[in-house]
């Protein structure tokens, strides 16, 4: 073999050494940014799903004509300005995480783009009051825009396929969803045993509606306070006679309903 040819394969080897140790670094970075996006993420979700902003969003999405034709923000009740600021500039957080490969795009979308199309559209008309309102009375020095990166999110949605996005997204990560006949009927063990818990539920409520502890329903009804407590707990099988009992010592008729959740049975007060 000749020296060239040897040359050649040892450059060739090299090269490939050199892409494999590219490829490692590459692969290394993007699992350590995985890893730093979580606790991000996680405090994310944490605040979507939290009540307070639920209430807030729910709110701004009633504001009246007035409200959003309004010449700013800060023209808006002390209760709804503080809705506004919160709900966008969250929005606006996102779309600069999202922007500055914090986190993912994908997660976002598929998950909120609904309802920040909602808001936004919902918006438009005060948030560029308020753009106008700021280059009228804001300092030259003061840097242009806002909520700018809301708005690339609003625009990544509409490229997406607008409100087709959050589907589109989650067809492409492959979430499955199940069809009419994927689950399969449930057994009469398991109607059984949503009924006993159903049983249980009743007995706990009308219990309680009554101030009564479970040690004076025991009295009550000639039993332990054990047995109350594994009626309520959905531990003891269903019979007429004992809801006969339980009936009489709740001062109570039993209602059955026909569907097959917790609150299919029910103690009510005896009508008069």
């Amino acid at each position: 073999m000749s020296s060239q040819t040897v040359s050649l394969i040892s450059i060739l080897l090299a090269l490939a050494a050199v892409c494999v140790a590219a490829w490692q670094v590459r692969a290394g970075a993007r699992g350590t940014q995985k890893q730093n996006s979580l606790p991000v993420v996680s405090e994310v979700f944490i605040q979507w799903r939290s009540p307070d902003f639920s209430a807030a969003l729910q709110r701004l999405l009633k504001l009246t004509e007035d409200e959003l034709s309004c010449e700013c923000f800060e023209v808006l009740s002390a209760d709804r300005r503080r809705d506004a600021y919160e709900v966008c500039y969250f929005f606006d957080y996102l779309g600069a995480l999202i922007v500055f490969e914090i986190i993912d795009e994908d997660i976002i979308l598929a998950v909120m783009a609904n309802r920040l199309m909602q808001v936004w559209i919902a918006m438009r008309q005060l948030i560029a009051n308020e753009r106008s309102f700021r280059l009228r009375t804001y300092s030259e020095n003061t840097p242009p825009g806002f909520l700018i990166y809301y708005e690339h999110l609003v625009k990544r949605t509409v490229d997406l396929g607008g409100k087709d996005a959050a589907e589109k997204l989650r067809r492409r990560r492959e979430v499955l969803r199940l069809a009419p006949n994927d689950m399969p009927s449930e057994n009469p063990d398991q109607g059984a045993a949503r009924e006993i818990l159903a049983f249980g539920n009743a007995v706990k409520n009308r219990r309680v509606v009554l101030g009564l502890s479970i040690t004076d329903l025991a009295h009550r009804a000639g039993m332990t306070a054990d047995e109350i407590e594994r009626i309520e707990d959905g531990g003891t099988q269903l019979d007429i006679a004992l809801l006969r009992r339980l009936a009489a010592a709740l001062d109570a008729d039993v209602r059955l309903m026909a569907r097959g959740d917790l609150g299919s049975m029910c103690f009510e007060a005896h009508t008069a």
